[in-house]
């Protein structure tokens, strides 16, 4: 069983929020986080916190495992996470099989990208797309195409590699964003304002 929830909106935290959301994690976990760049450190903690909301058992979250330059995972080994954060936007995932999750800003078609990155066929949509469905068209393709490399733990050394004929694809868009899950299944992408994560706001599905 595969799951994902998205949480979007702009996140300015306080002091006092970082450290209460610290105070909901373990203690490796906050290692992890604290020991990231400063600039990375919000999109982290609010991707871990979004984690945290998909587990059956919080506890779970103890036993991540940090390796190298390995995708972290549960020590149990019951499962397989993924997380992703942009301005605007954090995603997490879980499943019982390899999942890999990606969010992003919308963003205008960067072409560098394109033309590294992206078949014919991606480069000629884009360029049969009207004006307007260009950021999104490209949001969506470059989404697909991360997801589907962190689930393979490939990162961006596999970006040019065929996706796997026999992965499935779920996209959750919003303004501003485009998520994608790519996992064995389809899934539904719960999406909420961010404020719900750190408790500021009621819920209010997207």
């Amino acid at each position: 069983m595969t799951k994902a929830v998205v949480f979007f909106g702009k996140a300015r935290l306080s002091l006092s929020d970082e450290q209460a959301l610290l105070h909901r994690l373990p203690p490796a976990v906050c290692g992890h986080i604290t020991a990231k760049p400063a600039q990375n450190r919000c999109g982290s903690l609010l991707a871990y916190t979004a984690l945290s909301f998909l587990l059956p058992e919080p506890q779970q979250l103890a036993s991540v495992r940090f390796s190298g330059g390995e995708k972290p995972r549960f020590a149990d080994l019951r499962g397989e996470f993924n997380l992703s954060h942009t301005d605007g936007a954090v995603a997490a995932a879980i499943s019982d099989s390899a999942v890999g999750i990606d969010v992003q800003a919308l963003s205008p078609p960067r072409f560098s990208v394109v033309r590294r990155f992206f078949d014919a066929e991606e480069q000629a949509a884009l360029q049969n797309a009207a004006p307007t469905e260009r950021p999104r068209l490209f949001t969506r393709l470059w989404t697909k195409k991360e997801a589907a490399v962190k689930q393979t733990g490939r990162g961006l050394s596999g970006l040019n590699d065929p996706i796997d004929p026999h992965a499935v694809f779920s996209f959750a868009e919003g303004d501003g964003f485009v998520a994608c899950v790519c996992a064995a299944e389809a899934v539904k992408i719960a999406a909420f304002p961010v404020g719900q994560l750190i408790g500021r706001a009621p819920a209010k599905k997207h």
